[in-house]
């Protein structure tokens, strides 16, 4: 479709469109479904760590980092012309549902590849994409996404992170602190939100080599404990002028986009934790047995894994029709305006997608849990 051509819609809820052109999981071609199979990695690779990773093993962490970049699984959504896979959202949030039974890992891996991988992808130039993709591709190098602060959380742009331009006019010196920053101990380079004379600005700040960057304590979490999570700290970091991410004053552009992909990133993170939960709740229901019989026939047994199913089987078709349309009207641009006019556009879709997947896995898990009863402690889900 030419450039002048293009029509820009307003998410698919006010208007439906052909519904011909819905995208479904079954949609996925052969080659492409089996990208699915290299996500064998979690149960591989992952879930045999799983202790490691839930007290904080960085060096394991960092690896199994490594070996997902190995085999192409933090590249996808990268132009091959920077070392990525050129595979697009689709198969990027396949990948993201096949990440769910990883647990901590898989939130850790999900940042990596959503907002610390996607704000380069959009609205870098050529020498940023060039300098960084290859090595978050690869896994050596982990991303993270710095945004909220002590005083801004859903008031996100409310930030106090201060940055002012150097006497020289060759860097920024950057000030604050951004609070619950996942993957804070462990990532390479940061995509950093302050605030400039012209308003909120996106900067790139590596760790190691600018001074003054550090990181917190680990947070004490109830959930998701084996991903780090703590306060990125800067104190009078410079940061080279060309580590302006987009434009001065318009880093509201890239945190509010960005976190759009990453809500609907998130809800497909779900909905593969809610698939494991429900397959590990079957396969109980059939081994456990009482009154000679097995769970699964008793008929309430029943009906809680028919409600699971139904529940995920919506979840689900909500969230690929969405990845589906976002994948559509996104092909083919190239200037970040483009972009950001789109990606706007199914802020909508992609929240009620995060809102609906997560309602679904708190279902799901918490009729896991019935079923299992008093071997509930057992159970292997983990979150």
């Amino acid at each position: 479709m030419k450039q002048a051509e293009r029509q820009f819609r307003s998410g698919f809820l006010p208007d439906h469109g052909s519904m011909a052109n819905l995208f479904t999981p079954e949609d996925f071609a052969d080659d492409e479904a089996l990208i699915a199979k290299t996500t064998s990695f979690v149960e591989k690779k992952v879930l045999p760590r799983m202790e490691a990773i839930e007290s904080h093993d960085y060096a394991v962490i960092r690896q199994l980092f490594h070996e997902a970049g190995e085999i192409g699984l933090s590249a996808i959504e990268i132009a091959e012309a920077f070392g990525g896979l050129s595979l697009g959202k689709k198969i990027a949030c396949l990948v993201a549902e096949k990440m769910g039974p990883a647990g901590s890992f898989g939130v850790s891996f999900n940042i990596h590849t959503g907002v610390g991988i996607l704000p380069y992808v959009y609205f870098g130039t050529d020498e940023q994409k060039q300098k960084y993709l290859p090595k978050l591709a690869s896994g050596e190098w982990i991303g993270a996404y710095a945004l909220t602060e002590p005083g801004a959380g859903s008031d996100a742009l409310n930030a106090k992170t201060t940055a002012v331009l150097n006497d020289t006019g060759t860097g920024w010196v950057l000030n604050g602190e951004k609070q619950w920053i996942t993957n804070a101990r462990i990532a390479d380079v940061f995509v950093v939100f302050a605030k400039t004379e012209k308003g909120m600005t996106a900067f790139i700040v590596e760790k190691k080599a600018f001074p003054g960057v550090s990181a917190g304590a680990e947070e004490k979490k109830m959930g998701i404990k084996g991903s780090s999570t703590a306060t990125l700290i800067l104190e009078d970091v410079v940061v080279p002028r060309e580590n302006i991410l987009g434009e001065i004053g318009k880093g509201h552009h890239v945190a509010l986009n960005i976190l759009n992909m990453a809500r609907l990133k998130l809800a497909f993170l779900n909905l593969g934790t809610a698939k494991q939960a429900l397959q590990l709740a079957v396969n109980y229901a059939k081994e456990r047995r009482q009154f000679q019989t097995a769970l699964i026939d008793f008929t309430m047994i029943q009906e809680k894994a028919a409600d699971m199913a139904v529940a995920i089987y919506g979840a689900e078709s909500a969230a690929y029709r969405t990845v589906g349309v976002v994948e559509q009207d996104v092909h083919g641009l190239c200037s970040a305006g483009e972009l950001v006019k789109v990606l706007s556009n199914y802020a909508l879709e992609c929240a009620a997608s995060k809102v609906r997947c997560s309602e679904v896995l708190d279902h799901v898990v918490d009729e896991a849990v019935q079923i299992h009863g008093a071997a509930a402690a057992s159970c292997k889900i983990i979150l």
